[in-house]
């Protein structure tokens, strides 16, 4: 019988499964996700109803490679991943690389915890892979890249190279930069606190606080007004109004919800969100407890529900009983109401084991996996005891016209307290235990002891920190469990967010940022607008919304925003967005030329940018093909333009590159002829200057980019390999083997050689005669073919008949011409007329 195969993330989940299963099952780990849209394209099918493109991760081909092997000899495939969104889209993809060929079903297990009771019970009954998950995963990876792929850009174009912007993130970045401008904008005031110490007939003294005054709220806001105040305080008797006495319960919090665990980590620990989560993922996923083995201590730590398993409930509320006696376990299990809209397929963060208790856990866990734990098991435990009960008493007083009250509060049984103590009032409404206070009667007059009074002045509100950010976040529903901790992941790693005295404290770049994405995408990083998306995406889950219509809304809208952001439209825009990521270029190709132009790149990226600084600047589609042209010459350069080629328009120009035949071998063999040559000085003829040394620079810049040379640039390059044949050893076998081109159709040029040599006898010219625009002037012409023949050992045949024309022109100044006529085939001028 073949062994089943289960895959899971991780291989400490995959040692804690493999110990429960058994020898029937082998469990291998995916480490996290195997597919996800490709790096450095969008990846998205926008037209095409949002159609994705998947491929397996770069760095995780090994592990598919090996997956699929080893699922091929399985008798059967469990998928258990963790139980969220971002599970079962690991679980989908998983299934789809493994799919090939299988010809059987691959099952899903879920489970909230990493027990034996609870992993044999999902392997009893597995499922199908949730298809709304995996669309509501999808959804989110799609409207995250699409965010992040097109407005990206934006932000190297008007801030920085290399920048970026997360739909969720750039909200959590917006709440701390808007919470920096309310500190930097406070203006403090002024006001005064005022007490008094008291004494009745019995003891102790006490304390009490003004709380009212001349009938109002107490408020004293200057020096004046707290002189005054002072003054009839002296003269005023303090009596006693009235005593009020009553039983006070503080009932205990709700177990942990991943919010609430990574807020009391920050304060109680001093942990970060993320140290958080990665130590609780440890806990669960299974920690080596000496001869027990690897052993799952806590449940799924992604989760916004406060419910418990009735299982789970019988436990604890045991565990109390025997523990702490009747009086701490309250006559029925404690429930606890979730939030709304919070999702309920997980329980509580709770221990796998009450009984588990973390005194006998020491020296098996780590200092961090111990407080941590610790923190979680005191909670859970607590939630299910018993209120405290206090005795409160509050003496109201009268001064003149002002009204004194002094708090007081006895703990009569401590309940839930013995295991917990909350820090934050926040979760309570109500503070712990107060002053003790002195048995007072009503009408009682009261010696004062002292007045004080204090001149205090108004905080500003204080910055966030890592735990009261996620409240915020919680608080206005942006934003999930599972991603919190990469929300400030991300701030930090973009150099976005810093931290002062463990605050969090925008940096210049963050604010940079924050400023302009504001002001240009404010409707897009707006809090509500995310918390709706959000809410959509929980309803993709549900089975209550499309995530295809769902991402066509949000398109909608995000196509009109991106478009105001951008700013300038049309060929101007499009230039404008080209050359800042040309301006990215570190090394320019030196200017060649080409015919009688010149080409540099560097000069026309300047006259752009000065003819777009006018005004009136119009473009022309030229111009802008050439921009794209300079783009894909310096892509290599330009890793942003890379990736943004389709949203630039580059992509037909690309693969057109791609495609390009590459050079020659026989012209790169050729140039390489040339380098060490001695090149004669650039000469001028007419208008033009010719530089063999340029012409011969700007050909190998022009194989160094893999662009072929044309037939011409091939046949001037002969020529100049045949031009400075004596700098070329062994020329004749090398201009063989290279197959030089010849002037004449590949014919040797034996007669322009003699003639030459004819017309050097010449010893008077005729002048130079005008016709039109023109100028003949034999000497010059002479001079120029003999020097083309030096260059190039051939002329043309239309070179070589003018040539013969013009010896026959000057046979009275050539001595032998009557003798080579015939052997030259040379003519007389006048002699084919008579």
């Amino acid at each position: 019988m073949k062994k089943s195969m289960v895959i899971v993330e991780s291989p400490a989940k995959a040692r804690t499964i493999g110990k429960y299963l058994g020898k029937d099952y082998f469990v291998r780990a995916s480490a996290g996700h195997v597919r996800d849209l490709p790096a450095r394209i969008l990846g998205v099918d926008i037209k095409d109803g949002f159609r994705p493109t998947y491929r397996v991760i770069p760095d995780k081909e090994k592990i598919v490679q090996s997956l699929r092997k080893e699922a091929r000899a399985a008798g059967s495939i469990y998928l258990a991943a963790d139980p969220d969104r971002e599970g079962e889209a690991i679980c989908y993809h998983l299934a789809e690389v493994l799919d090939g060929g299988l010809q059987r079903p691959i099952l899903r297990v879920q489970f909230n915890e990493i027990t034996k009771p609870a992993i044999l019970e999902a392997f009893n009954h597995p499922t199908a892979i949730d298809s709304n998950k995996v669309e509501a995963q999808q959804a989110r990876r799609i409207l995250d890249r699409i965010v992040g792929y097109k407005v990206s850009p934006l932000l190297w174009q008007k801030v920085r190279k290399g920048l970026s912007a997360g739909r969720v993130q750039t909200v959590a970045a917006r709440l701390i930069v808007d919470r920096e401008r309310e500190i930097r904008a406070f203006e403090p005031e002024e006001y005064w606190d005022f007490r008094a110490r008291l004494a009745g007939e019995k003891p102790p003294p006490f304390e009490a606080k003004a709380f009212r005054y001349q009938g109002k709220k107490f408020k004293i806001s200057n020096q004046e007004e707290s002189d005054h105040l002072l003054d009839e305080l002296r003269e005023a008797d303090f009596v006693v109004a009235r005593i009020e006495r009553k039983e006070r319960k503080r009932r205990p919090v709700p177990p942990f919800i991943t919010s609430k665990l990574q807020q009391e980590a920050v304060r109680r620990l001093g942990f970060s969100v993320k140290k958080t989560m990665t130590v609780a993922q440890r806990l669960y996923e299974g920690i080596e407890l000496g001869d027990e083995g690897s052993v799952g201590l806590i449940t799924y730590m992604r989760t916004d529900s406060t419910r418990v398993s009735d299982a789970a409930l019988e436990e604890v509320r045991g565990y109390i009983l025997n523990r702490f006696g009747s009086d701490y376990l309250p006559g029925k299990p404690v429930r606890y109401a979730s939030k709304k809209g919070a999702q309920d397929a997980h329980e509580a963060i709770r221990p796998t084991e009450v009984g588990r208790e973390p005194e006998s856990l020491k020296g098996l866990l780590g200092r961090d996996e111990l407080r941590l734990y610790t923190l979680i098991w005191n909670r859970f435990v607590a939630c299910q005891m018993e209120p405290a009960l206090f005795d409160q008493t509050e003496i109201l007083i009268e001064a003149g016209t002002a009204e004194f009250k002094a708090v007081g509060s006895i703990l009569r049984f401590d309940g839930f307290l013995k295991v917990y103590r909350s820090e934050t009032e926040e979760e309570t409404g109500e503070g712990e235990e107060g002053l003790l206070l002195p048995d007072v009667e009503a009408g009682e007059k009261l010696n004062v002891e002292e007045i004080l009074r204090e001149q205090k002045f108004t905080q500003p509100p204080s910055r966030f920190s890592e735990a009261s950010l996620v409240k915020v976040l919680e608080e206005n529903g942006v934003g999930r469990p599972s991603t919190y901790a990469q929300i400030l992941s991300t701030l930090d790693q973009r150099g976005y967010v810093g931290k002062e005295k463990r605050m969090l404290i925008p940096t210049e770049l963050g604010r940079r940022v924050n400023e302009f994405l504001v002001t240009h995408l404010d409707a897009l990083f707006n809090v509500h607008f995310t918390a709706e998306m959000e809410k959509k995406l929980d309803e993709v889950e549900e089975g209550k919304q499309d995530w295809v219509a769902m991402l066509g809304e949000f398109y909608g809208l995000f196509e009109q925003w991106l478009s105001e952001a951008r700013g300038p439209k049309g060929d101007e825009g499009e230039a404008l967005r080209l050359m800042d990521y040309l301006k990215e270029v570190k090394e320019w190709v030196p200017a060649s030329r080409r015919g009688g132009r010149v080409f540099d790149d560097k000069k026309f990226m300047a006259s752009m940018e000065k003819q777009l600084q006018q005004e009136d600047s119009k473009l022309t589609k030229r111009q802008v093909d050439t921009l794209k042209r300079l783009v894909v010459k310096y892509i290599e350069q330009l890793p942003t333009a890379a990736e943004q080629a389709e949203e630039l328009g580059l992509r037909p120009l690309l693969d057109e590159e791609a495609q390009r035949e590459p050079p020659a071998e026989e012209s790169i063999r050729k140039l390489a002829l040339l380098e060490g040559i001695t090149f004669d000085e650039p000469r001028k003829v007419g208008k033009r200057t010719y530089d063999d040394g340029e012409f011969s620079a700007s050909l190998r810049g022009q194989v160094q980019e893999g662009r072929r040379l044309t037939e011409n640039q091939t046949r001037y390059l002969d020529r100049l390999l045949v031009k400075y044949r004596d700098q070329i050893p062994d020329f004749d076998r090398v201009s063989e083997d290279l197959g030089l081109q010849e002037e004449n159709g590949g014919e040797k040029d034996v007669q322009s050689g003699p003639l030459l040599e004819l017309m050097r006898q010449v010893k008077t010219w005729k002048e130079p005669v005008k016709r039109g625009r023109r100028t003949w002037d034999d000497k010059a012409f002479f001079d120029s073919l003999d020097r083309q023949f030096k260059e190039r050992q051939s002329l043309s045949p239309k070179q070589q008949q003018s040539l013969k024309r013009m010896v026959g022109k000057y046979a009275d100044q050539i001595p032998d011409f009557d003798q080579r006529k015939e052997e030259l085939g040379l003519v007389r001028k006048g002699d084919s007329a008579k």
